[in-house]
């Protein structure tokens, strides 16, 4: 894990092998009015996702020069926080400091890939950060801003020869950010925002230990929406009602979950070692995912959910030398920086057939409501088997269900061909009352 984000746990628990324990936390949010004007001052924490892409100029001297151009971009998620100034004139000065995360595809990262008479070297960007100043115009529920300031990003350098030997260099890149947004208020201390980032880390001269040396520009340019959160408040006051699309239901909720699972034996002795077995020595190993679900109705029984994801970390020796392997979290990691997962997003359509009702509690996957105990539900976008089929309560969850991967459900869906257990596809549920 990286030394950033690694930070925000104090320790790492003593687990014996095989065993694994988790930090959870989960906050529900549902949509309140919006019925007086928005303080747009003051601290304020969120997250981000969009699409980002850039442009790479490299020539490696491996020793003679071998050029390429190209062109890398794909889904981008991340997190930002700032602090928010607004004069009597509602002019805004504000600061700012984010960081983006490129997808778990790794040709999303994969800034350039030069391939010289010896070897195939490849530039990876980790992360993206900035540290902007931010000036716009404060309107009661909506501003304007434009803004710019400090970039920098972590890249690696790895170098694979054709013999097969391997050498990795991190590096860490400067420059500088500018852009524009917007942004509504859309609760009492929330806000969205539709955001332009561009973003030039100059040119980099980084040599290896083998000699060779790659010398590379970069840049970067994103458009993203995000959700913030201001955390200087008193918090929703009693007298701001869930929003209401007149059946009683909250129009949208917003739930989270961080769940950090680490992992750790102690050393053993072992007459043979293979390429596929547990390390003898003692390990630990940790992941970290951070889950944020966006629910939300658009019309009468028409509902959208979306779930962007964080994942970082690595399971024991690679997931492997176990046959049964004790995490069903870690297959989906093994990323030393977070990597960003668009994971669900599905429309589902609910209709009622009459009769009695019955209350359906909110959570991650459901809005809160009443509904017609007689219905039919259609499903239709991306999301795991498991969120419709076989229910049960004791292997389902692998943040919560602590089994190893012969016991686990998803096993029986060839959970092994898709490394975060999600597809594209649709389904029909009937629900009756007996």
């Amino acid at each position: 894990m990286s030394a950033i984000l690694r930070t925000v746990f104090a320790g790492l628990l003593p687990l014996g092998a095989a065993s694994s324990a988790a930090l959870a936390a989960d906050f529900p949010v549902k949509a309140p009015n919006l019925q007086q004007q928005f303080d747009w001052a003051g601290a304020y924490i969120g997250a981000h996702t969009g699409y980002g892409s850039g442009h790479s100029n490299a020539t490696v001297f491996d020793p003679t020069a071998t050029a390429a151009r190209n062109t890398y971009g794909g889904a981008i998620g991340g997190i930002q926080g700032g602090y928010n100034f607004v004069l009597p004139s509602r002019l805004l000065l504000g600061v700012e400091a984010d960081m983006t995360f490129p997808s778990y595809l790794d040709t999303n990262s994969a800034t350039a890939t030069v391939t010289t008479p010896n070897a195939t070297l490849v530039e990876q960007l980790d992360y993206a950060s900035t540290v902007r100043g931010r000036i716009g115009y404060a309107a009661p529920n909506w501003m304007i801003y434009a803004t710019a300031g400090f970039a920098w990003a972590g890249e690696r350098f790895i170098n694979t020869t054709f013999a097969g030997n391997e050498e990795k260099k991190l590096y860490l890149r400067t420059g500088w950010a500018a852009g524009a947004g917007v942004e509504l208020a859309i609760a009492p201390q929330w806000s969205a925002r539709l955001e332009y980032l561009y973003s030039d880390y100059g040119t980099a001269n980084v040599g290896l230990g083998s000699g060779t040396r790659i010398n590379s520009a970069l840049d970067l340019q994103t458009v993203r929406i995000g959700l913030n959160r201001k955390i200087d408040g008193p918090g929703i006051s009693a007298s701001a009602a869930p929003k209401s699309d007149g059946s009683g239901s909250n129009v949208w909720e917003i739930w989270g979950q961080t769940t950090y699972l680490p992992q750790a034996y102690p050393a053993f002795s072992a007459p043979y070692t293979g390429a596929n077995s547990l390390t003898p020595g003692a390990q630990a190993k940790a992941t970290w995912s951070n889950s944020l679900y966006l629910n939300a109705r658009l019309w009468d029984g028409g509902e959208v959910y979306f779930n962007p994801e964080l994942l970082q970390g690595f399971g024991l020796s690679d997931t492997v030398g176990l046959a049964g392997f004790s995490s069903g979290e870690a297959q989906k990691s093994n990323f030393p920086y977070p990597r960003f997962n668009p994971s669900r997003i599905y429309l589902r359509q609910t209709f009622g057939f009459g009769g009695e009702e019955e209350t359906l509690e909110g959570g991650p996957s459901q809005l809160s409501g009443k509904a017609d105990i007689s219905r039919l539900t259609l499903q239709a976008g991306k999301f795991a088997v498991l969120d419709v089929f076989d229910g049960n309560a004791y292997a389902k969850d692998p943040r919560k269900d602590f089994m190893n991967w012969a016991m686990w459900a998803p096993g029986a869906f060839d959970y092994s061909a898709d490394k975060v257990g999600l597809t594209y596809g649709a389904t029909a549920e009937l629900n009756q009352k007996n």
